[in-house]
C-alpha cells in the first residue's frame, strides 16, 4: 500500500502528513488538549457579543429566538470551560 501511495505525485508528502497526524492523535499533550478547549470557548464567547449585539442594535426583532440562541451559546461556553479541568 505504500509502495502504490509513493508512485503517485506527491505521495511521500501524504505518506508524512498523515504519520504525523497519527502521531499527534495518540501523544497525551495537555498544552494541546487546553489549546483546543480554549479555541472552542472563543466562539461561543464570539457568538455571544454577536447576538447581544443584533438584540440592542434591533437587528433581531423575534425575542424568543434571541434567548434560546443566547442561552444555547451560554450553554455551549459552560461546556467547553468545563473541557479545562478535564484536559490533565
Amino acid at each position: 500500500m505504500l509502495a502504490s501511495q509513493l508512485a503517485l505525485p506527491g505521495g511521500a508528502q501524504t505518506i508524512a502528513l498523515a504519520l504525523s497526524a497519527t502521531g499527534a492523535t495518540f501523544l497525551a499533550l495537555p498544552a494541546l488538549g487546553l489549546a483546543v478547549s480554549a479555541m472552542v470557548a472563543l466562539l461561543p464567547a464570539g457568538l455571544i457579543l454577536f447576538e447581544t449585539s443584533r438584540i440592542v442594535s434591533g437587528g433581531e426583532t423575534n425575542y424568543v429566538m434571541a434567548t434560546v440562541g443566547l442561552f444555547v451559546s451560554l450553554f455551549n461556553l459552560f461546556t467547553s470551560l468545563l473541557g479545562f479541568g478535564s484536559s490533565e
